[in-house]
């Protein structure tokens, strides 16, 4: 059972808390925490809604992050935090893919 969540709005905090295997939920700013949510496999939660794409994009505030983020919490705890093992897993495996690559780099440098 986990005992604390970090709620976090930086992708490279949650990341780094990730990879030590500190359970953390991230709320997306822009892009990159959009990125670091879908490639870990957790849920987005965005601080944000797209209101209008052309001739910009045009952002507003989501007014229902509280009720998003406790949904998100309570359906955590129903799974026993599942999304967060596959995460770590996830992280572990392209962890090792990416080292033997550097590794293979190095050798040849």
């Amino acid at each position: 059972m986990m005992n604390v969540i970090y709620i976090l709005a930086s992708g490279c905090t949650d990341i780094y808390c990730m990879s030590h295997r500190i359970p953390t939920v991230l709320i997306e700013e822009d892009g990159r925490g959009a990125g670091a949510n879908h490639a870990l496999g957790t849920r987005g939660m965005r601080s944000y809604h797209v209101v209008k794409y052309n001739p910009e994009i045009q952002l507003e505030i989501n007014h229902n992050s509280i009720c998003e983020l406790d949904d998100y919490l309570n359906d955590l705890e129903k799974d026993n935090y599942k999304v967060f093992e596959m995460a770590y897993d996830k992280m572990e495996f392209f962890y090792h893919i990416m080292n033997n690559y550097l590794y293979r780099i190095n050798d040849i440098l």
